[in-house]
């Protein structure tokens, strides 16, 4: 997480490059989210696809550095904007995953 949030954008500024590797997928949220904090956040979750092809994700309530469980059970990071706020079940969020073939079966 610290990785996308401050390294990823510095290597591509320094690189000239607009960005450095994919970009986010859009996902659906499958339960209620809230964000409190005013910075941008990365939470782990786990990424699946719906019967419909949908991509689907939940977040996990754990979200301390010594949860090691929910970090061990997470395959995407969800990135959330900066200002706190509330996101709805159904809402659409940034993911990124962390592997393809964690998300892909």
């Amino acid at each position: 997480a610290c990785f996308m949030a401050t390294l990823r954008p510095a290597l591509a500024r320094l690189l000239a490059a607009p960005s450095i590797g994919p970009p986010p997928l859009p996902a659906i949220l499958l339960e209620p989210l809230a964000k409190r904090h005013a910075r941008r956040e990365f939470r782990r979750a786990q990424l699946s696809v719906s019967a419909l092809g949908q991509l689907q994700v939940l977040v996990h309530a754990a979200t301390s550095s010594a949860a090691r469980g929910s970090l061990a059970q997470s395959n995407a990071l969800v990135e959330l904007a900066e200002p706190p706020r509330a996101y709805a079940a159904g809402e659409q969020v940034a993911v990124h995953p962390l592997g393809y073939e964690a998300w892909l079966r």
